[in-house]
């Protein structure tokens, strides 16, 4: 198996602690329509793009998907500019060890381009990444490979040669599908144990550099 000299990130639970705000966000806009989310959402939302939302949406609560995307973002945009947007621990000195040494990083998020690149900017990671591959850019959403295929090719490198780091159940399978080798970080949701037993786990961003090297 070749050495790891590329990195795909997830962003939401990620890098950006902000799936607890989005599951806030959530609650709130189907609240304004008079329904209570339930773990169902969660599972078959997290961690895929806009469609698929918007069919959960529909499939679950008979809800217009475009208005509840819609509903959402706004709710967490105007959070993110009164409060600015929560990094997780560890992640600014990650990524600039690991750009320092040469490994290449991308983004790889199912947020869709415009609000992803917003967030990346108003955070200031945006230039610590050679790349960003976003749920439009592709045609099947996590748990399906493609966004981490795109993310590999973007950066000039098999799948093999690539490190995924994730948090959700959809993500961890569209990394492992992938062919890449693929670390979890604690998210808000439990991962199932099988998905566990076939990953690594990632306490900390400040022990990645060292995780990557002693792959070397």
């Amino acid at each position: 198996m070749p050495n790891i000299r590329g990195v795909l990130y997830d962003m939401d639970g990620t890098l950006l602690d902000t799936e607890r705000l989005h599951e806030v966000s959530w609650r709130k806009a189907f609240a304004l329509k008079g329904v209570q989310v339930t773990e169902s959402f969660y599972e078959r939302a997290t961690g895929t793009n806009a469609e698929n939302v918007k069919r959960v949406c529909q499939e679950l609560y008979g809800l217009d998907g475009d208005e509840m995307i819609d509903l959402e973002t706004e709710l967490t945009w105007k959070h993110m500019q009164e409060n600015g947007v929560p990094v997780l621990p560890g992640v600014r000195e990650a990524l600039a060890t690991l750009r320092g040494q040469g490994y290449r990083q991308c983004v790889c998020t199912s947020t869709n381009r415009s609000e992803a690149v917003k967030w990346l900017e108003l955070a200031g990671l945006l230039d610590s990444f050679d790349a960003v591959v976003c749920g439009s850019d592709i045609s099947r959403s996590k748990p399906a490979p493609d966004i981490f295929l795109c993310g590999a090719e973007k950066l000039g490198l098999p799948p093999q040669a690539c490190a995924v780091i994730e948090d959700s159940r959809n993500g961890l399978l569209a990394g492992l599908a992938s062919g890449a080798r693929v670390w979890r970080v604690t998210g808000t949701r439990p991962i199932p144990q099988e998905i566990e037993q076939r990953t690594g786990f990632l306490p900390s961003f400040y022990e990645l550099p060292k995780l990557l090297e002693d792959m070397r």
